[in-house]
């Protein structure tokens, strides 16, 4: 069960991270999912590291195909991420990789490698619960697929955020 296509990276908080069974018509929506045979979904596990790892360290699920024995459990997979890879396949044709690594609430230096961050004159964000420490989430859930050849990204960043806009560099 292999195919040759492309792989898109879906990442942010808390809108990325809705569920496929929590969006508009969620059930209905889970089983269209399942006549896409030639899509695969990957989700990571919410993880933290210090350190940038070359492997990720927790999956849900192993390459699926979209079921709803998947979409509709608990640790089911992003709607905007599925609803994407279904209208790159109609357009394309070709086999569509989705890779979901998510985390809502959490602030978008988090996500940014180093010297994005470091680009940027951001040294420290004054938020310290654990999660939103730089580069944490950059180190466990988006550094271990850059070995992997990434067609492209999708991005959502929310308000968590909202509260320092002023404190970046132009």
């Amino acid at each position: 069960d292999i195919a040759f296509g492309e792989v898109w990276l879906c990442s942010g908080q808390s809108n990325m991270e809705l569920r496929v069974m929590d969006a508009r018509n969620g059930l209905d929506e889970a089983l269209n999912a399942e006549i896409y045979e030639n899509i695969r979904l990957l989700k990571t596990a919410r993880q933290i590291a210090t350190e940038q790892q070359d492997e990720a360290l927790g999956f849900y699920n192993s390459w699926s195909k979209p079921r709803l024995e998947f979409l509709g459990s608990g640790d089911s997979f992003s709607a905007i991420c599925l609803f994407f890879g279904e209208q790159l396949f109609d357009e394309l044709g070709v086999p569509i990789g989705l890779i979901e690594s998510t985390w809502g609430g959490t602030i978008v230096e988090a996500w940014s490698p180093p010297e994005a961050l470091e680009y940027c004159g951001i040294t420290d964000t004054g938020v310290d619960d654990g999660q939103n420490h730089n580069e944490y989430l950059w180190n466990a859930m988006i550094h271990p697929f850059l070995k992997m050849t990434i067609k492209g990204a999708l991005w959502y960043q929310g308000e968590q955020n909202a509260g320092y806009p002023g404190d970046y560099a132009e």
